[in-house]
């Protein structure tokens, strides 16, 4: 059985569409249409990922419609409005650029900054603000940078190792 740590969500079940068994479903991923060709989702049904074969899914002007192979019944729908969605975190599209990368795969890595050296590591990205913020565990203490382009220099998958190059003052904060 999968899980969840080695799944990632691209969305969910907004409702029915129309009289058949065909449901709206919203994603939420940077280029959508590249899920068009998918053969099955994960649907989180309470609490458990359950695998659903795609039998058709198609791009409107305002949405996603998709028709699961075997719920034709109308019992079975309803049961899926609202549920989240899941893929496989291998079947994530691979990045490319000294810049791009998923917030989960730069657990653990170490940040040094251009001017201060080696900050400490990854403890966690907090994608739930405005701004993404990396979580950096220093010791005793936590640094919080926020995931902009004017900071990131460079993210090597290689060495484990984020360049950044932070505003005079901001790390000075977290550790007086």
């Amino acid at each position: 059985m999968l899980n969840r740590d080695d799944t990632f969500y691209v969305g969910y079940i907004k409702r029915t569409h129309g009289q058949s068994s065909e449901l709206e479903l919203v994603l939420d991923v940077d280029n959508p249409s590249s899920y068009l060709s998918k053969k099955s989702f994960l649907l989180d049904l309470n609490k458990q990922l359950v695998p659903f074969f795609v039998e058709y899914i198609r791009q409107t002007p305002n949405t996603f419609i998709i028709k699961f192979l075997n719920t034709d019944s109308s019992s079975q729908i309803p049961l899926l409005i609202g549920a989240e969605v899941y893929l496989p975190l291998s079947e994530l599209p691979v990045l490319k650029g000294k810049k791009k990368f998923y917030f989960h795969e730069i657990i653990g890595f170490s940040v040094i900054d251009k001017r201060l050296g080696n900050l400490g590591n990854v403890k966690e990205v907090m994608d739930h603000l405005k701004q993404p913020v990396m979580v950096i565990s220093t010791g005793e203490k936590e640094i919080l940078i926020p995931i902009i382009d004017e900071f990131l220099i460079e993210v090597n998958r290689d060495t484990k190792e984020i360049l950044v190059n932070t505003p005079e003052g901001l790390i000075g904060i977290y550790l007086e």
